[in-house]
């Protein structure tokens, strides 16, 4: 996980903060989130944050079924409180797919649906 994180994933935990993370769905975090729930789990499921995500990682990590839906869910189903997404890259290319996963019409309409899930 350090090659993903640059750090390492256990070093999110202390007394004075909750954890957050990247959470982009791209290397060992590409199919679930299971490395984070292990450690939250182990250290007694905190509330914690993404700290910088977008449910797509444009082109270069290739298209996947993953929905905006599945992503909030990989999120707020596990304790997360916060989402802190992301448009900002290095490339316009990057930048233009970020911001299409966060804002385009399918993320809305996801966001919607999920945060009004009677509607």
């Amino acid at each position: 996980m350090v090659e993903f994180t640059n750090a390492p994933i256990e070093i999110a935990f202390n007394d004075y903060s909750r954890p957050g993370w990247t959470t982009y769905p791209v290397g060992p975090l590409r199919n679930d989130f299971g490395a984070l729930y292990k450690e939250l789990e182990r250290h007694g499921n905190p509330h914690w944050a993404s700290t910088e995500a977008s449910p797509t990682m444009g082109p270069s990590g290739g298209r996947h079924a993953l929905t905006t839906k599945d992503y909030l869910t990989r999120h707020f189903d596990y304790g997360a409180t916060v989402i802190v997404f992301n448009t900002g890259a290095t490339s316009k290319e990057l930048s233009k797919s970020l911001t299409e996963g966060v804002w385009g019409t399918d993320a809305v309409n996801a966001y919607r649906t999920f945060l009004n899930p009677g509607k």
